[in-house]
């Protein structure tokens, strides 16, 4: 069987004053090797270009193997660091922005699929009657994805991983910065959104029939359609209701999208009347 080091040798060996395509090639041999001083094993080959012209390579030795395990293992750890840090400032936020109302409430078996496997592109639209505990299980979906590890992420800040407005507070805020009270929150580019009880917001039609709001959120929901941004969107509207509501079949149109959306319908008796 033909040896690592033979086969290194052909392919290093040119056949020398060969004229080919105008470039003249010299020959090229393999010389004296060099032997590690701690390891035994061979570190440096001799490369003959000809001419008198000599070149060393370097060989993985034993020591040199060891060395590149060892950087390799750092960079990993110290990876899976910056990760786990970024997990718990996460979970940290996450339980910030968590109203009272919401916490610590377990992860309805309905969405269970749906979070096992979480690719980080799919949309999921949780519908249902008002109080079937929709903004509820859109809390503890992104709790339970986010311990998971589902919104890892080695790079970036963690800040930008999540995050979760009302529809209708999120317009009030855009109005009020529009208005020189802030900045525009912005919902185009965090990568998981949470965008809580879509319809409830009022949509105020100008003389035009033209909506500030409207184009709003076609803007932030387009966005997030194009660049397959992982959205959980809380309604108690169907396709049918959200396009009457909007006045625009875009909207649905991207909320609706069977190639990207998995619809979970909320059943039962408003829990807020059982008390």
């Amino acid at each position: 069987m033909e040896t690592a080091e033979a086969r290194e040798s052909k392919r290093l060996t040119k056949i020398g004053s060969e004229q080919r395509g105008g470039l003249k090639l010299m020959q090229i041999t393999l010389g004296n090797e060099r032997i590690c001083e701690v390891c035994g094993e061979p570190s440096e080959r001799e490369i003959v270009l000809g001419a008198g012209v000599t070149r060393w390579m370097l060989l993985p030795c034993a020591c040199r193997r060891a060395r590149d395990e060892e950087r390799a293992k750092k960079n990993r750890e110290e990876a899976e660091a910056r990760i786990s840090a970024g997990r718990v400032a996460l979970v940290a936020k996450i339980q910030k922005q968590t109203p009272p109302a919401y916490q610590d409430v377990p992860l309805d078996a309905k969405l269970q699929q749906f979070a096992d496997s979480f690719n980080g592109s799919r949309w999921l639209i949780l519908r249902g009657a008002v109080g079937t505990g929709k903004t509820t299980q859109g809390y503890a979906l992104v709790k339970y994805l986010a311990n998971a590890g589902k919104l890892d992420a080695e790079i970036g800040d963690y800040r930008r991983r999540f995050e979760c407005w009302n529809v209708a507070r999120w317009l009030s805020a855009a109005r009020a910065a529009f208005s020189g009270n802030g900045e525009v929150p912005d919902l185009e580019e965090p990568f998981l959104l949470f965008l809580d009880d879509l319809g409830a917001e009022r949509i105020k039609r100008d003389s035009d029939g033209d909506s500030w709001a409207r184009e709003q959120l076609y803007l932030v929901l387009n966005t997030r359609w194009e660049w397959r941004r992982p959205t959980i969107i809380t309604t108690n509207l169907s396709a049918k209701r959200v396009e009457e509501h909007f006045l625009d079949e875009r909207i649905a149109d991207r909320i609706f999208d069977t190639s990207l959306t998995t619809i979970v319908t909320l059943t039962g008796e408003s829990f807020r009347r059982k008390r």
